[in-house]
């Protein structure tokens, strides 16, 4: 089977539902946010050295599979068979904040990305977190999309940046505060 198919040489996807779209369509531009995500998730579970990071990685990126599939099917008929990212899955990402948040010093003041590299990486999956949530806002303002997305993203953001400093806790990093003068 070869890998490439040269069905999009034209500018033009298929959703898991068949129907074709530009590769420009907001759609697109939000599911593919959340395959970049997924990928720094990757990125971030190969050099954790954390089993609770680790863990929660493996969750994360099978939940955001099942958020792409969602926003990569358009047709109701086909929307029907589907798993969607419900209030589970956001009590699972708040729960997982609260624990952490138990074992962290949560400051007053915004930190700076970075630390260990393992924080710097759950920095940068938090900012593509924030612009996937952005897309999929947009989308939610052209089309109809399952809401719980939006809330799922919001706290995902959250979540990765506690687990930044769980990292930087772990790695007796300390963390660089920005304090205004």
């Amino acid at each position: 089977m070869k890998i490439y198919t040269k069905s999009g040489d034209r500018g033009k996807t298929n959703l898991f539902d068949g129907e074709r779209i530009g590769k420009d369509n907001p759609r697109i531009k939000a599911y593919c946010s959340l395959d970049e995500l997924t990928s720094f998730l990757g990125l971030v579970r190969s050099f954790s050295k954390s089993k609770t990071i680790k863990k929660i990685i493996e969750k994360l990126q099978e939940d955001l599979f099942f958020v792409g599939w969602d926003l990569a099917t358009k047709k109701e008929k086909f929307r029907k068979k589907i798993k969607k990212i419900g209030e589970r899955e956001i009590k699972f990402l708040e729960a997982n904040i609260d624990k952490i948040a138990r074992r962290v010093q949560v400051g007053k003041y915004f930190v700076f990305p970075g630390g260990s590299k393992e924080a710097a990486f759950l920095h940068v999956a938090r900012t593509v977190c924030r612009r996937a949530e952005i897309s999929v806002v947009e989308l939610s303002k052209k089309e109809k999309i399952n809401k719980n997305i939006i809330v799922y993203l919001n706290r995902l953001a959250d979540l990765l940046f506690i687990m930044a400093l769980l990292a930087n806790k772990e790695s007796r990093v300390k963390e660089r505060e920005w304090k205004v003068k």
